[in-house]
């Protein structure tokens, strides 16, 4: 019967805890970093390829199927500065346990931060954007699965590649 009363208070300590652990990330995702690519409704045949990252964006390429490569027709970049919000606000949480025993537990926790978790972040990101011309639409349309889009990466200091699919074209079910 102890351990009955021991998972209340188990899951009262443990929420706080995990509330007091989301210190320093921010809830807007401003710090996510990732490419995206998809088609311009307003402009058919024009691929815009979104990257954020801590490297600038030095050159792009959409790669067909026969690996032709067409360079992009513009790139856009800009470096944007991000701020964190500083402590983390009060919070609470509600819980439920349950085990192959059949007893179920639940508990509330009220999570306050004692020591304010430290000042606010800036973090400088590199915004990019890289528009591409399908050269053949009917050709895309029929092997878009086997293009890729290559986006360079690189500052002088240091350099990588990322490679991924283009969108798929209007109407694919995707």
């Amino acid at each position: 019967m102890a351990a009955m009363r021991i998972v209340p208070l188990f899951l009262a300590l443990l929420l706080p805890a995990l509330a007091a652990c989301t210190h320093g990330q921010s809830a807007d995702g401003a710090f996510a970093y990732g490419a995206e690519a998809y088609l311009v409704e307003e402009q058919p045949g024009i691929i815009e390829a979104h990257l954020r990252d801590p490297l600038p964006l030095a050159e792009a390429s959409l790669i067909d199927e026969e690996n032709q490569s067409v360079p992009a027709m513009e790139i856009t970049r800009e470096r944007v500065l991000y701020q964190s919000a500083g402590a983390p606000w009060p919070g609470f949480g509600f819980g439920i346990m349950g085990g192959s025993s059949g007893h179920v537990a639940t508990g509330f926790g009220l999570g306050i931060p004692l020591f304010g978790g430290g000042g606010s972040e800036t973090r400088a990101v590199n915004e990019s954007i890289a528009r591409f011309k399908i050269p053949d639409i009917d050709r895309y349309n029929a092997s878009w699965q086997r293009w890729k889009i290559r986006l360079v990466l690189d500052d002088s200091d240091a350099g990588r590649v990322i490679e991924m699919l283009p969108p798929p074209p209007p109407g694919d079910g995707m």
